[in-house]
């Protein structure tokens, strides 16, 4: 070992050293962001504790919780931004300016617990969305509903947990909206409208709302049909209730592809039997989805809007402004 080269113990101190030196302006980076919040004289007593370990963690947590809740919104809008990416395109159909997000990502890669369903809001509004048609594939809680089936509930029960239910989730104001009728009385008229000799939607019914992504057992479906449950699906909850947290109209139309595990001595349900009832009935969706486009409401600008849909924030102080 040449004379210039570094003992071994050198080495580690100087290792060490870095290693301190990148965690300080790590730390001081975080701190830094956080400064604009806390003040300069905060930001000094806490780089003072930098050297102690415990002290670090804390700041460390401490600058993530300050930018947290100063910016209630950034992780909405951070998926917001990325979802508009996946916005198939802003067009036309039947003569209505229409926007279309695949509420399961383009490769139907997200299962209906890990939807972000107020980013996917939160971008449609950002286009300029006021109104809301929703399809979904569900399963039947009666036997005289089957597949091919088309309902238009008026009603749900949510049996989710786990997934962010509000975009008003910040300490600091706090926003109630009602949710008594949880879908538009005008969207749901437009949608029974538009039947033909083809497609005869169901007019009312309870939606029930589970956490999937798996099946119901039969005592879940029967339980749910006792209930006052009348179909059941994954993708409901929280997706209404946050459209009415933004003021915008929100209309489900459901495909029953399946009788639920336990209906009528039903047998359990498959994956494959759902994809397979929904691509055989996929055009007669589109046919009464661009039928109801056409019957849907004229558009309304925000402040003057008459849907009771659009008032839902009416009176209230919010956190933020909404796009």
């Amino acid at each position: 070992r040449g004379a210039h080269e570094p003992r071994r113990g050198e080495c580690l101190d100087l290792a060490r050293t870095h290693l301190l030196a990148h965690r300080r302006d790590r730390i001081e980076h975080q701190v830094d962001l956080a400064a604009d919040h806390v003040g300069a004289r905060a930001r000094t007593a806490l780089v003072r504790d930098v050297q102690d370990r415990h002290a670090r963690h804390r700041l460390e947590k401490f600058a993530r919780q300050v930018i947290r809740r100063a910016r209630p919104r950034r992780c909405i809008r951070k998926r917001a931004r990325l979802r508009l990416r996946e916005l198939e395109q802003v067009g036309e159909v039947a003569g209505r300016r229409v926007a279309f997000l695949p509420r399961h990502g383009e490769h139907h890669q997200y299962p209906p617990h890990r939807v972000n369903y107020r980013a996917n809001l939160w971008a449609l509004r950002s286009v300029g969305v006021r109104q809301v048609l929703a399809p979904a594939a569900v399963g039947s809680l009666r036997a005289e509903l089957g597949p091919g089936t088309f309902v238009v509930p008026d009603q749900v029960i949510d049996r989710t947990w786990g997934r962010k239910h509000t975009v008003y989730h910040a300490k600091g104001k706090v926003v109630h909206v009602a949710f008594a009728d949880p879908y538009c009385a005008r969207g749901r008229a437009a949608v029974l409208g538009s039947a033909d000799a083809e497609v005869r939607p169901v007019d009312g019914g309870t939606l029930v709302v589970i956490n999937g992504p798996r099946f119901s057992t039969k005592a879940e479906s029967r339980w749910h049909a006792a209930a006052g449950g009348t179909i059941v699906g994954m993708t409901g909850v929280p997706e209404a209730s946050v459209a009415r947290e933004l003021a915008m109209c929100y209309t489900t139309v459901c495909l029953v592809t399946d009788h639920d595990a336990g209906v009528d001595g039903g047998a359990a349900v498959t994956h494959t039997e759902v994809l397979a009832q929904f691509s055989a009935n996929i055009e007669r969706m589109k046919a009464l989805l661009t039928r109801t486009i056409a019957a849907m409401p004229a558009a309304e600008p925000d402040a003057s809007a008459t849907c009771e849909c659009r008032r839902a924030l009416d009176g209230q102080s919010l956190p933020f402004v909404l796009p």
